[in-house]
This record gives structure tokens, sequence and C-alpha cells, in this order.
């Protein structure tokens, strides 16, 4: 086991640079009381792979929030789509408390009727 010192003189870097690592999660590490202590096959694992030196590049980190976005997205419309299938019935959406709510709900099921109804036409139903 290595102290942040000692990790950081293996990694060439300072030991600052290390406990931003270990909070980052990409440096495995214990704590110990105050004091990190970091073991030394994952220090020679981090030196094996050889991380690219400077900060990423910034398409990379746009594509990671915009694929975070797309699922986020994604869950948001499963949950409406399930949603509508279980309280899908317009009587029920007209009982919320609000009026923006009766609208928000009301275009959200004009939304997956017209969903519907394309499935149909598509299916030759229709």
């Amino acid at each position: 086991m290595l102290t942040v010192k000692q990790a950081a003189e293996e990694l060439r870097v300072t030991p600052e640079r290390v406990r931003n690592m270990i909070y980052a999660g990409t440096l495995p590490a214990q704590k110990f009381g105050n004091n990190w202590s970091i073991s030394r096959y994952d220090v020679k694992q981090r030196l094996a792979s050889k991380p690219k030196r400077g900060r990423p590049k910034k398409t990379a980190q746009n594509e990671v929030v915009s694929y975070h976005f797309v699922s986020l997205y994604s869950a948001l419309y499963e949950e409406c789509r399930t949603f509508m299938e279980e309280y899908g019935e317009l009587q029920h959406v007209l009982q919320t408390n609000t009026k923006e709510e009766q609208e928000f709900f009301i275009m959200l099921w004009n939304f997956f009727l017209q969903q519907k109804q394309e499935a149909l036409i598509k299916q030759g139903v229709y």
C-alpha cells in the first residue's frame, strides 16, 4: 500500500492530482483516518494504461453530455408512455389539480393517441 505522496512519485504527478483522481474515482483508494492508502497494483495499472496527458478534448465531453441527455429523454418518453398506458383515459387526465396540469396531460394524451393512430395506419388497420 502506498501513501498519496508515494503514489504521486510513481505516477509522476503531484499529490494533489492523486487526490483528484481518487475523488473522481479514476484511482481506487481506501481512507484510513485522515490518510489515503492506494494499492501498488492500482498505481501500476494506471501507469500501464498510459492515460493521455492534458485535458480531454471538448468534443468527447460534449458527446458524453449529449448521450446523457438522449438517454434522459428516452427514459422520460418511456415513463410518459407507460403512464399514459396505465392512466391514459381522458377522464383520468381531466381530474388533475390545475389547469396547467390538465393542458399538459391533454397534450401528452394527444401525442400518444397520434402515435397509436400512425401505427395502425402503417399496419393497414385504420
